[in-house]
C-alpha cells in the first residue's frame, strides 16, 4: 500500500502549482501499480494514443462549465436579494416619511389650538 501512495502522491491535483504528468511519467507510474498485465497493456495503449488525455480534458471542461453555471446562478441570486432589499428599503422609507408627516400635522394642530386658547 505504501508503494501506491508514493506513486499517487507525485500527481497531487489539489496543489495549486499542479502540472499534468508527462506521458513518460504516466508510463513509469503505471509500472509501479499492481494491476494484471492485460489491464496495464490497455492503459498503456490509451495513454500512448491520447484517449486518456481527451477524457481528462472533457472532464475538466465539464467542471469548468459547472463553475461558470454556478457563477451565473450566483449573479441571479445576488440580483434577487438586492431587489428584495431595495423593496424593503423603499417601503421602510415610505413608512418613516408617513409617520413624520402625521407627527408634523399633529404638532400644527396643537399649535393652532394653543393660539385659539390664547385669543
Amino acid at each position: 500500500m505504501g508503494e501506491k501512495e508514493s506513486v499517487l502522491s507525485d500527481f497531487d491535483v489539489g496543489n495549486k502549482d499542479y502540472k499534468p504528468p508527462s506521458v513518460e511519467e504516466l508510463l513509469a507510474a503505471l509500472e509501479n501499480i499492481a494491476l494484471p498485465e492485460k489491464e496495464k497493456e490497455e492503459l498503456r495503449k490509451s495513454i500512448l494514443s491520447g484517449e486518456l488525455a481527451q477524457k481528462a480534458e472533457s472532464i475538466a471542461g465539464a467542471a469548468t462549465q459547472k463553475v461558470v453555471a454556478s457563477s451565473g446562478e450566483f449573479v441571479v441570486l445576488f440580483l434577487l436579494i438586492s431587489l428584495v432589499f431595495l423593496v424593503l428599503v423603499f417601503f421602510g422609507y415610505k413608512l418613516y416619511s408617513s409617520l413624520k408627516e402625521k407627527e408634523r400635522k399633529r404638532e400644527e394642530k396643537r399649535k393652532l389650538k394653543q393660539q385659539k386658547k390664547k385669543k
